[in-house]
């Protein structure tokens, strides 16, 4: 995916169409340019801290678009690392730990791709025909 990606779909269905349990505050509503560094919902399973409950809990939650690797000394590395090959993601110093252990569905309805003709970069939407 490129630098810029789209949600169309507003909480309540993102919460019917992913079963979630719980929503979180502060969550980002529909956007056509969503970039790097911006908030954006991201859907995790975690475990609750009550020891009662070891069923994992589906949460909707808003989150800052790009990976800060535990190493890095400075978080505007996210700004960079935002985008992976999942041909080499778990290979890649960058990606792997987060590969690994750390995973999340973003939503998404859809991306940019640009192509540049004549020197004018023009953007293409790339979409399922199927929502």
């Amino acid at each position: 995916m490129c630098g810029r990606f789209v949600v169309t779909s507003p909480t309540i269905e993102l919460v019917t169409l992913f079963d979630v349990q719980f929503v979180g505050e502060n969550l980002p509503g529909p956007s056509w340019n969503i970039a790097p560094t911006q908030s954006v919902a991201v859907i995790v399973d975690s475990v609750s801290r009550e020891p009662a409950s070891e069923e994992p809990v589906r949460r909707l939650e808003a989150a800052r678009w790009g990976l800060v690797p535990s190493w890095a000394k400075d978080v505007s590395i996210g700004s960079k690392a935002f985008n992976a090959r999942i041909e080499t993601a778990a290979e890649k110093p960058m990606f792997r730990s987060a590969v690994a252990s750390h995973r999340a569905i973003i939503p998404a309805s859809g991306y940019f791709e640009w192509r540049t003709t004549e020197g004018v970069k023009i953007p293409r939407y790339i979409f399922s025909a199927d929502g």
